[in-house]
C-alpha cells in the first residue's frame, strides 16, 4: 500500500482481491529517464519556457514603467500605492497557485497549461486599459493568479518529462528564461518611455502587446502531450505507454537505437489524486524535514525578490535621480545578471550536486546583499556601481530562487507534486507579499538608512535559507523522481494494498499510525532515526528497547504511552493535567488495538500467520493496566525487530 492511503473498512473500501487486481507494473519512468536530449525536449522547453519569457516581460514593464504609471498625466499613483499593487499581485499569485496546482494534480498538467495562460493573458491585456488604482490592482491580481498556476503546472511537468541526469539544469534554465523576458521588457520600456512618446499611451500599448503574444504560446502548447508519469499514477498505464512509445519512435528515427532502460519496474495500484489530508499528512509525517526545507527556501527567496524587484525603479529615480525614460537601461543590466546566473551555474546542480550549490548560491546572495546595503546607506556607490553590485548579487540569487522550485518539486511524491509546488509557492508569496508594500513605504520616507534595514533583513533571510539547506538538504541529482520520493501508489512486493483479515473484513483505521510508516512503506524517511532495534535472536531472552519500571504509580503509567509514541517518532499532544483512571484505561485500550493492527500488517508482509486483534478487558485494575502497557512495549520492540529483518530482506 502507498504511504498515506487510509485503510478502509469492508463496508466502503475495496477488498483484498480487488486491490490485487488493480495492480499494474510499469517501466515508464525508466524509459523517460534514459532518453537522450531530443526535439521533443526542445518542444517542451520552448512551449513551457516561453510563458516565463512573457511573464518576465510583463513584470519588468511594471517595474520599468512605474514612473510612467505614477505620472500625473497617467494614473497619478503614489509610491505606497504602487507598493500595494505589487502586494496584490503577489498575494493572488499564491492563491492562484493553490487552486490551479491542486487541479494540475487531479485533472492533468496539459489542461492547466491552457487555463493558466488564458487567465494571465486576460489580466495583461486588461492592465493596458486600467483607469485608476483599484482597476490596476484588480488586473494585476488576475495576472498573479495566472502566473501562480503556471509555476505549479509548468514546473511539475518539466521535472516529469526531462531525463533525470538533466533535470536540474533544465529546470533552472526554464525558470531563468523569465529574465530573458525581463531584458526584453527593459528594451521595450526604453522605446515607450521616449520623451517624445505620450506617457499616457506608451505603457498601455506595451501591456496590450505583451498579452497578445500569449497567443503564440497557446499554439505551441497544442503539441505537448499529457505527462506520462501523471497518467501512470492515475491508473492509466496504457495511455502513458502510447505517449512514451511515440516519443521513442521519433527519437529513434533521428538518433538511432536507444539505450536499454533500467530493469527496475514500478509496481503500482490504481488510485486517484492525493487528497488534501494526504498532502498534509505526508508533509508533517514522512517528509516533514523536506517540508521545512521547502518552506524556508521558498519564503526567503520570495521576500528577497519581491522586495527588490518591485521597488527597483523607484530606488533609481528617487535616490539616484535617474529619469523615467532611462530606467530601462539599468533594468536591462539587472535582468542580464539574473539571466546569466541559471545558465552559467545550472549544470553544476547536476554535476556538483543540489545541496552544495544551493548552499553556495543562497549564502553568497545573503553576504553580498548585506555588504551592498551598507554601501547604499553610506552612499559609497554611484548609480552605475550600485547597478553592477545588484547585477552580481542577482547572478547568484536567480539560480538560488530557481533551485527552490526544483527542490520542492523533487521532495514529494508525484501524486502531489503540483500541489506541493503550489503550496510552498503560495506560502512564499504570502510571506513575501509584504515586501513590496514595506519597501514602498520605506522609499516614501526618503531615508537611506531605513531602506538599508530592509535590505539587511532580506540578506539575513537568504543566509538562514543557506543554513537550512546545509542541515536538511538531500541529494537528488541524477536520481529518478520515484526514487527521490516514493509514489503514494507504490506497492511493496508481495503486499496487498488492503490485506485480508481472518474475518474477511479489512483492517480498521489506526488511530496513531504515522503517515507513510504503515502499512507497507519501508523506505527511509526524513527526521531523526529511531534507536537501534534489538536483534531477532535476543527477543526471546526478554531484551527490549524499552525499560519497564516495577511497581508503577498512576503517573508512571501515564508516561508509558508517551514513551512509546516518542519511540515511533510521533508527536505527543498530552494535556497538562493528569488523566483520570478511566481516561488512562481508554488510552491504553486504543494503543493495544493499534499495536495489534501493526502486528497484523507486519505478519502480512512477512507471510506469517495472522495474529488475532487484541480484545482489551473491560474494567482492569491498576496492576492490569501496568501489565497491558508492558505487553505493548514488548510487542512494539518485537515488531521493530521484525521490520528490521524485513528491510534487510528487501535489501
Amino acid at each position: 500500500m502507498a504511504h498515506g492511503e487510509t485503510v478502509r473498512s469492508s463496508d466502503n473500501g475495496p477488498s483484498a482481491a480487488t486491490a490485487t487486481e488493480s495492480r499494474f507494473e510499469t517501466d515508464v519512468p525508466a524509459r523517460l529517464d534514459r532518453l537522450p536530449w531530443s526535439r521533443f525536449h526542445w518542444r517542451v522547453v520552448l512551449a513551457l519556457g516561453v510563458a516565463w519569457v512573457l511573464n518576465g516581460l510583463e513584470v519588468t514593464l511594471v517595474g520599468s514603467l512605474a514612473s510612467a504609471i505614477q505620472d500625473p498625466r497617467s494614473l497619478d499613483l503614489s509610491n505606497t500605492q504602487m507598493g500595494w499593487i505589487g502586494s496584490a499581485y503577489v498575494a493572488c499569485a499564491g492563491l492562484g497557485a493553490l487552486g490551479f496546482g491542486w487541479l494540475a494534480d487531479h485533472v492533468g498538467r496539459q489542461r492547466l497549461f491552457f487555463v493558466t495562460l488564458l487567465v494571465y493573458m486576460a489580466g495583461t491585456i486588461a492592465t493596458g486599459f486600467a483607469w485608476d488604482f483599484w482597476s490596476l490592482a484588480l488586473f494585476r491580481a488576475m495576472i498573479g493568479a495566472g502566473i501562480g498556476g503556471e509555476y505549479a503546472a509548468v514546473n511539475s511537468a518539466i521535472q516529469e518529462l526531462v531525463p533525470a541526469q538533466l533535470r536540474g539544469r533544465t529546470d533552472l534554465y526554464v525558470n531563468g528564461t523569465f529574465w530573458g523576458g525581463a531584458a526584453m521588457g527593459a528594451v521595450i520600456s526604453l522605446l515607450v518611455l521616449n520623451p517624445e512618446t505620450s506617457l499616457q499611451e506608451g505603457w498601455r500599448v506595451a501591456f496590450v502587446a505583451g498579452g497578445l503574444l500569449c497567443l503564440v504560446v497557446l499554439c505551441l502548447r497544442r503539441y505537448l502531450p499529457e505527462s506520462p508519469r501523471w497518467l501512470m499514477l492515475r491508473g492509466r498505464p496504457e495511455e502513458a505507454e502510447r505517449i512514451v512509445s511515440a516519443i521513442e519512435r521519433d527519437i529513434i528515427r533521428v538518433r538511432g537505437p536507444l539505450p536499454t532502460p533500467s530493469s527496475n519496474k514500478l509496481l503500482l495500484y490504481r488510485r486517484g489524486g492525493a487528497s488534501l489530508r494526504e498532502v498534509w499528512d505526508t508533509m508533517r509525517g514522512t517528509h516533514r524535514d523536506r517540508a521545512k526545507l521547502g518552506f524556508v527556501l521558498m519564503s526567503c527567496q520570495a521576500f528577497f525578490y519581491n522586495a527588490f524587484f518591485f521597488t527597483y525603479a523607484m530606488v533609481l529615480t528617487k535616490f539616484y535621480g535617474v529619469q523615467a525614460h532611462s530606467v530601462g537601461w539599468y533594468m536591462l543590466a539587472f535582468a542580464l545578471g539574473n539571466l546569466s546566473g541559471p545558465f552559467f551555474l545550472g549544470r553544476f546542480f547536476d554535476t556538483v550536486g543540489r545541496k552544495p550549490m544551493i548552499v553556495m548560491t543562497y549564502g553568497l546572495t545573503g553576504l553580498l546583499t548585506i555588504w551592498t546595503s551598507i554601501a547604499f546607506a553610506y552612499e559609497w556607490f554611484s548609480v552605475l556601481e550600485q547597478t553592477a553590485a545588484w547585477a552580481v548579487i542577482f547572478f547568484f540569487a536567480s539560480a538560488a530562487a530557481s533551485a527552490a522550485y526544483l527542490t520542492v518539486g523533487e521532495s514529494f511524491p508525484l501524486e502531489m507534486r503540483a500541489t506541493a509546488i503550489a503550496l510552498f509557492y503560495a506560502i512564499g508569496m504570502a510571506l513575501g507579499a509584504g515586501g513590496p508594500a514595506l519597501y514602498g513605504w520605506l522609499i516614501g520616507g526618503e531615508s537611506r538608512s531605513g531602506i538599508m534595514l530592509g535590505y539587511l533583513a532580506a540578506g539575513g533571510l537568504m543566509l538562514v535559507a543557506a543554513a537550512t539547506e546545509w542541515l536538511l538538504g538531500f541529494d537528488a541529482e541524477g536520481r529518478p523522481l520515484e526514487e527521490v520520493a516514493k509514489p503514494l501508489a507504490a506497492v511493496v512486493q508481495g503486499f496487498d494494498p488492503v490485506p485480508a483479515m481472518p474475518n474477511g473484513g479489512a483492517l480498521p483505521r489506526t488511530a496513531v499510525a504515522r503517515q507513510g510508516q504503515w502499512p507497507g512503506s519501508v523506505t527511509q524517511v526524513d527526521g531523526p532515526r529511531r534507536p537501534a532495534s534489538p536483534s531477532w535472536q535476543n527477543i526471546g531472552r526478554g531484551e527490549t528497547s524499552a525499560s519497564i519500571p516495577k511497581g508503577p504509580t498512576l503517573d508512571e503509567l501515564n508516561n508509558k504511552p508517551d514513551d512509546l509514541l516518542r519511540r515511533n517518532d510521533l508527536r505527543v499532544d498530552r494535556p497538562n493535567v493528569e488523566p483520570s483512571f478511566a481516561e488512562l484505561d481508554q488510552r491504553i485500550d486504543a494503543m493495544l488495538l493499534s499495536s495489534s493492527e501493526t502486528e497484523v500488517r507486519v505478519a502480512v508482509l512477512l507471510g506469517d500467520p495472522l495474529p488475532p486483534i487484541a480484545d482489551p478487558p473491560g474494567k482492569p485494575g491498576l496492576a492490569e493496566l501496568d501489565r497491558q502497557l508492558d505487553a505493548i512495549l514488548r510487542r512494539s520492540s518485537e515488531t521493530e525487530a521484525r521490520v528490521a529483518a524485513l528491510v534487510q530482506r528487501l535489501g
